[in-house]
């Protein structure tokens, strides 16, 4: 699975329902406008972006244009973080080489970097090779990220979320559910899910944490491997930027390939605590299919919707019954 959906895509007040229109052609004229100096030889779509649409140029470039007003915001806050966080971190993360602000055919800003090399590293792909240099790469790259002065990633107009303010978003969002999930779910899955939120609300060590720079969505599509050195090169799609729980980080590394190598990841992670800090992890993982339920009625999906009630029935019930968790 996708380890999050992006924050403000769940967002329907800040996000609002409007996307940009965007396809090849647009993004083809706005290169040759803004970047002259770039001769493009061959433009194809490189993923299908839930808040930007990519385009590789020339097997060489990725260029990311925003699909909504937000997302422009935080595209901001990208520019501005991770020139500093680069030289702070060893694996390689975009380093933008042209950032495109204002253009009469487009509303917002658009960036553009040299590609990093690699694929996404999936969960079949770590199975094919011992995982313990993926896990001491991953575990290295969290603990220079979670290391990273938290005054400058502010000064960068990083999102910044305390313990206080973390356990506020929950409330919120557990209201949200209730509010717009709950009547899409029968009533054991409506009962489940209430007892995993009280729980983690009502637990106080859920927010004894000392806020940290956080990627916020390290899933299996933003971490790229090489498959030849078998080796992690880059962490890319830093739009969810923040600081906050530094374990949430490893949300996404659970949820895309399990927990015995997110416990192998945390054996290369000196800020571990303890163990309980896993109920946590599965936490967040769990209910991280409540922001795909989210995102296909905003945008009336209906299969999405229901693979997605599926997922998390399994995630919230089946692997309770399986003493998961």
């Amino acid at each position: 699975m996708k380890s999050q959906i992006p924050s403000i895509i769940s967002n329907r007040t800040s996000l609002g329902v409007t996307a940009s229109r965007v396809d090849l052609q647009l993004c083809q004229r706005l290169i040759k406008t803004c970047c002259p100096q770039l001769h493009i030889e061959d433009i194809i779509p490189n993923t299908e972006g839930l808040v930007y649409f990519i385009a590789e140029v020339n097997g060489e470039y990725i260029f990311r244009f925003p699909r909504f007003p937000e997302s422009n915001k935080y595209l901001n806050i990208e520019a501005a973080i991770l020139p500093k966080l680069g030289s702070w971190i060893e694996l390689s993360i975009p380093k933008f080489e042209f950032i495109c602000k204002k253009n009469p055919d487009y509303p917002w800003m658009f960036v553009g970097y040299p590609k990093i090399p690699g694929i996404p590293l999936t969960k079949t792909q770590l199975n094919t090779t011992d995982p313990y240099q993926s896990a001491k790469d991953l575990g290295l790259f969290l603990t220079q990220l979670h290391s990273f002065p938290v005054e400058q990633a502010r000064q960068a107009k990083v999102p910044f979320l305390d313990s206080a303010q973390w356990r506020t978003i929950y409330e919120k969002f557990y209201q949200q559910i209730k509010t717009e999930i709950f009547p899409l779910l029968d009533s054991p899955l409506q009962t489940h899910l209430t007892s995993l939120f009280q729980k983690f609300l009502e637990n106080d060590q859920n927010f004894h944490f000392q806020p940290t720079l956080i990627h916020r969505d390290l899933g299996e599509e933003h971490i790229l491997w090489d498959p030849s050195a078998k080796r992690i090169t880059g962490i890319i799609d830093w739009n969810d930027v923040s600081i906050g729980d530094p374990f949430f980080d490893f949300t996404g590394i659970f949820g895309s390939y399990g927990e015995k190598f997110t416990i192998q990841v945390a054996e290369h992670y000196p800020r571990l605590p303890d163990d309980t800090i896993f109920d946590r992890i599965r936490f967040y993982s769990k209910i991280g299919w409540c922001h795909f339920i989210l995102y296909a009625e905003m945008i009336r999906d209906q299969k999405l919707r229901e693979e997605s009630i599926q997922q998390l029935q399994s995630a919230v019930i089946e692997k309770e019954r399986k003493g998961a968790c």
